[in-house]
């Protein structure tokens, strides 16, 4: 929902339609630099904090289960107050992924995800501090790397490039407006970020 109304409100207050009335082109752009701030607040911001919230989610009905933690409310409640979880994800993001972007440091991107894979849900379920997430991370996946990798690659693909991916496909085969296909990519974030997520916090118990 977050996402939706920071969605719209870029639609709403920094899109113009150009002198022919099109949104369609990029430069329909009012305020380019607001835009990209939103943007960012979206997928560095909102996305990253839904993921942290499902993990902590999965602990409490793991700790439920196990008869641990009556209050499950009261346990999702207490894992928001230590942020921890949120800037481990956010770091290893902004590190994967920069590295990613060069030939050079792809190999680099590759290595660290394999160690870091469970980084986030090491910290949210262990109440771990932000170097010992990492270490815990590379800890549980040592001698499993390959396995690690192997679903830390799809399930980064599945969030962050898929939805990129589909945008683009609908921008270059379709006569939609820009602005039509960008909310889309996004809602499709919105919908496979909280998967992939999940998927690694699995990973962790697994």
């Amino acid at each position: 929902l977050l996402t939706a109304v920071v969605t719209l409100l870029a639609q709403r207050f920094f899109i113009q339609p150009n002198q022919n009335g099109d949104l369609g082109h990029l430069d329909a752009l009012a305020h380019p630099i607001l835009g990209a701030g939103l943007t960012l607040v979206v997928s560095i911001g909102l996305l990253p904090f839904t993921a942290a919230a499902l993990t902590s989610s999965i602990r409490v009905v793991d700790e439920v289960a196990h008869g641990q933690s009556p209050h499950g409310l009261v346990a999702i409640k207490e894992s928001f107050a230590k942020p921890t979880g949120l800037a481990v994800l956010i770091a290893g993001y902004l590190v994967i992924m920069t590295l990613a972007g060069t030939v050079v440091g792809l190999p680099i991107a590759l290595w660290l995800l394999s160690r870091w894979a469970v980084s986030m849900p090491a910290a949210v379920v262990e109440d771990l501090g932000f170097r010992e997430s990492f270490r815990r991370s590379v800890e549980l996946t040592k001698g499993r790397r390959l396995r690690s990798l192997a679903v830390a690659v799809g399930f980064y693909f599945l969030a962050f490039a898929l939805p990129d991916l589909v945008g683009a496909v609908l921008l270059l085969l379709t006569s939609w407006p820009f602005v039509v296909t960008t909310l889309l990519t996004l809602a499709l974030k919105a919908i496979l970020y909280p998967v992939a997520a999940v998927g690694l916090t699995l990973l962790f118990y697994d």
